[in-house]
């Protein structure tokens, strides 16, 4: 009996550490590795290339990790490049952060143009480049881990931007117009319907086709509906004639580099 007591006293020393062993078992695991969700959004602009304009990351581990680079694989077969961070982005234990991305002009496998299909059934997955390793993010119930080296086994899309004035844009774009309003310059862009966008706040907002065989045309076309009494003054760039000429100056056409 007094053993009985005595092992019956013992168990009871003890029972406070198996009730806090599943906390404490817990609390290790949520520091160990790494879990990142990702969720994406996709969106387009009429002269810029159709993209991941989102990505929201949820690290789900106590333990903040530092991010280099993200990228998107699509259907498991091509690779490219969402984004870099320069210093590293830090996505803090247990925080959640949203990363809204850079337009860009198109995407170029080797010299052919490659436009992913971002909706179902197509899948798409995003991967984090920390600094030893790779990381593929949980975008449903399911998670893994590669090596950075595991996306070679892909064909990689290159990111092409064209930029006037610092305003991205695509081959739907047309024509630039630049003009200074109360001493601020600003740039729109026509695209290839003749519709100005992009920084034009103007009830004006078509070209006739009749006039989109130029510049000068454009030009002449602003001039005729009164738009140099509101501005300080503007210039009309032909963007489909910079275009060809960008690409007969790059690499991959066999013209001249830069």
């Amino acid at each position: 009996m007094c053993e009985l007591i005595f092992s019956l006293q013992d168990f009871l020393k003890i029972v406070p550490g198996l009730a806090i062993f599943p906390l404490s078992f817990y609390l290790a695991w949520k520091k160990l590795g790494t879990n990142v969700v990702a969720s994406t959004t996709f969106g387009f602009d009429r002269t810029t290339a159709s993209r991941i304009t989102c990505v929201d990351l949820s690290n789900l581990k106590d333990r903040p990790i530092a991010i280099y680079s993200m990228h998107a694989v699509v259907n498991e077969s091509v690779t490219y490049e969402i984004d870099k961070f320069e210093p590293p982005l830090i996505l803090k234990a247990l925080e959640s952060l949203r990363i809204e991305t850079k337009p860009y002009s198109r995407l170029r496998l080797g010299i052919d143009a490659y436009e992913p299909e971002f909706y179902q059934p197509n899948r798409i997955d995003i991967y984090l480049v920390l600094a030893d390793r790779l990381i593929k993010c949980r975008t449903a119930d399911h998670s893994s881990f590669l090596p950075i080296r595991k996306l070679g086994k892909y064909q990689k899309a290159a990111k092409e931007t064209s930029m006037l004035n610092g305003l991205v844009y695509n081959e739907h774009a047309a024509f630039a117009i630049t003009y200074k309003q109360e001493g601020h310059v600003k740039t729109a862009i026509v695209d290839s319907s003749g519709f100005i966008g992009r920084g034009w706040d103007y009830k004006f907002n078509m070209i006739p086709v009749a006039s989109m065989n130029s510049a000068e045309e454009v030009r002449k076309t602003l001039e005729q509906a009164g738009f140099g009494r509101f501005v300080e003054g503007f210039a009309v760039d032909d963007l489909r004639r910079l275009q060809q000429s960008l690409q007969a100056d790059s690499p991959a056409s066999g013209g001249p580099t830069a």
